[in-house]
């Protein structure tokens, strides 16, 4: 076969093919637009949402430092009267309300309970520390966690603050030392006279590994062990 009726076959097959495939777009031209359509959306609709998220994300950490800088220009100006903190509270407040889904918003709120906590009104600062370990946000839901356990334990709430620590330990945090919490379960189900609880929940702060061996705590969860595991052993008759 010669080379130019091979290119002609060629060319026939291509011209072939091609009204083929003019023929199934000319029959399915509303479902190719429609497809088309759909994905044009779903990616201007993806860069939107992107878009308006880091604006959010933007004018909450703005509001957010505003509101920090207030609070710190409060404690430099003020006095033993507490002058100046209540402005800084209701800015706080502003930002945590305005700002509700976002990161800095979750931080105001937990700033605005730690302010709370320091003007006495533990009611509301109580409410907010419980938002923020509700919002189970990294990190900030577990030093909520911790203050607001300090707060039940103040009010002898051992019950409350137990289930509080023992939250954060069953869960396995990675942010903050989980032995912490799990020693703090410990002592908190000691006072509810529930020392085999206890001694489970030292027993995890020891084999948690969240703590130097040398420290302080590390020592205490050792003696508390050595203390409960004594107690429950069955007496020896004479």
């Amino acid at each position: 076969m010669k080379a130019k009726e091979r290119h002609e076959i060629k060319t026939d097959k291509f011209l072939e093919t091609m009204g083929v495939v003019q023929e199934y777009l000319a029959d399915n031209s509303r479902t190719i637009l429609f497809f088309i359509g759909a994905i044009i959306i779903i990616v201007v609709g993806w860069f939107g949402i992107t878009w308006f998220i880091d604006f959010r994300e933007g004018n909450a950490t703005a509001d957010l430092k505003t509101a920090l800088d207030s609070l710190q220009e409060a404690r430099y100006a003020e006095d033993s009267s507490g002058i100046g903190l209540a402005d800084v509270e209701k800015e706080l407040q502003a930002v945590a309300q305005n700002h509700g889904g976002t990161a800095s918003g979750i931080v105001a709120r937990f700033r605005l309970g730690i302010l709370r906590l320091e003007l006495g009104k533990n009611k509301e600062a109580i409410e907010d520390l419980q938002a923020v370990v509700e919002s189970r946000h990294p990190y900030y839901w577990e030093l909520a966690s911790l203050r607001l356990g300090e707060v039940m334990e103040g009010d002898e709430k051992h019950e409350e603050a137990c289930a509080i620590y023992r939250r954060v330990a069953d869960a396995g945090t990675d942010q903050m030392p989980l032995a912490l919490f799990a020693w703090k379960a410990g002592n908190c189900l000691e006072e509810l006279g529930k020392n085999e609880e206890a001694l489970s929940y030292y027993n995890k702060a020891k084999a948690s590994e969240t703590t130097d061996l040398n420290s302080t705590l590390s020592t205490n969860i050792e003696l508390k062990i050595k203390e409960l595991s004594k107690k429950a052993e069955p007496e020896t008759p004479e």
